[in-house]
């Protein structure tokens, strides 16, 4: 079951990073002061309204309601849009004014909108009262499980510029990101979240000046790149009572028990550890990939075809001592990476540096 979001050092569940690291960032065409965490947490998402509920992902609908915003949509029920008479009426006026563009003889009008409550106390000056603080939903991407991220396009009322937000996991996030954009102890904050059994989802964005017509036509690659790291959100998901119960009758019986997740593996084991499934005196090691070319020294008693095809012989096996590792495998333990599983026992041991 779905807990709330905690606050973890800022509103809304964001984390408290350390951006100290960024404070002299170089000075490029996306603007930070453009950006809110807030206007992330309304727009990067794919509730719906249906029936006057919102409906979608359980973490979604959990991260939009935290805003506390209101979500209107612009098109039926159906999933067919309706005519844009009515669109526009359903609409605030000042959204449906600011946000439809003309493409050809018509406008376009944004399917979603989305604004804070009491919204008609902010106003720009001289605009007769229109709302300062709605944003159309311009275009969304999706959420890809093997891209693991979703993003969207948004537009405020009033503002010369789209605002681009992408949500997903803090990995592939990460390498969408300015690199000097990432908070020093990026690392570490996330180690910390997932070890406590915390759901983790990093959000970025960046400013885009673009007309509609090239913003219908923008593919998902050139949205969700040269972005700037805002945060993470961070979710408690509780356990059902029954859970861990169920788990023990299904041990008593010696059923097998396996969990399957598209959570970060920290994330998992301490879960794992909550149910029971993993007893809290059991050490769990993980996998690392490590892609990068050093010389490990090969015992001559290790003749498992398994491990050479696994490595690529820049000597030609002439027998120099060593192999030239394009790619291996590292398994560390999850609480403690200076202990790690040798290579070719599985024996436990402390890492050494090489």
């Amino acid at each position: 079951s779905v807990g709330s979001s905690h606050a973890m050092g800022l509103p809304g569940g964001l984390a408290d990073l350390d951006r100290s690291s960024s404070m002299t960032a170089p000075r490029r065409a996306v603007d930070p002061s453009k950006l809110c965490a807030l206007h992330a947490l309304a727009t990067c998402h794919a509730v719906k309204l249906v029936d006057g509920k919102l409906v979608g992902d359980p973490l979604d609908i959990k991260m939009f309601e935290s805003t506390g915003w209101i979500l209107e949509e612009g098109e039926d029920y159906t999933g067919v849009p309706a005519p844009q008479s009515a669109l526009i009426g359903h609409m605030s006026a000042g959204v449906a004014a600011a946000v439809s563009q003309p493409v050809g003889k018509s406008a376009m009008p944004v399917p979603a909108v989305v604004r804070p409550p009491h919204s008609d106390r902010f106003t720009l000056d001289g605009a007769g009262g229109i709302n300062v603080y709605e944003l159309g939903i311009i275009r969304t991407f999706d959420f890809s499980a093997a891209l693991r991220r979703q993003s969207v396009v948004a537009k405020r009322l009033g503002a010369r510029y789209n605002e681009v937000y992408v949500k997903g996991a803090p990995e592939a996030i990460r390498e969408l990101c300015f690199s000097d954009t990432i908070p020093r102890d990026f690392d570490r904050a996330l180690l910390e979240y997932t070890n406590h059994g915390y759901r983790v989802i990093a959000l970025a964005g960046k400013s885009l000046k673009m007309s509609w017509p090239k913003l219908q036509r923008l593919k998902r690659d050139a949205v969700e790149q040269e972005l700037i790291f805002i945060g993470f959100l961070v979710f408690e998901n509780k356990l059902k009572p029954t859970t861990a119960p169920v788990l023990d009758e299904l041990r008593g019986a010696k059923i097998r028990q396996i969990m399957c997740t598209g959570d970060n593996v920290l994330t998992a084991i301490s879960v794992g550890r909550e149910c029971r499934m993993v007893p809290e005196d059991m050490r769990v090691y993980i996998p690392r990939l490590i892609r990068r070319k050093e010389v490990v020294p090969v015992p001559t008693a290790v003749t498992n075809s398994a491990d050479e095809a696994s490595c690529s012989n820049s000597n030609g096996g002439n027998g120099s001592g060593g192999v030239d590792v394009r790619a291996m495998v590292v398994w560390e333990d999850s609480s403690d990476e200076m202990r790690v599983l040798d290579p070719y026992t599985l024996e436990p041991r402390l890492a050494t540096s090489q």
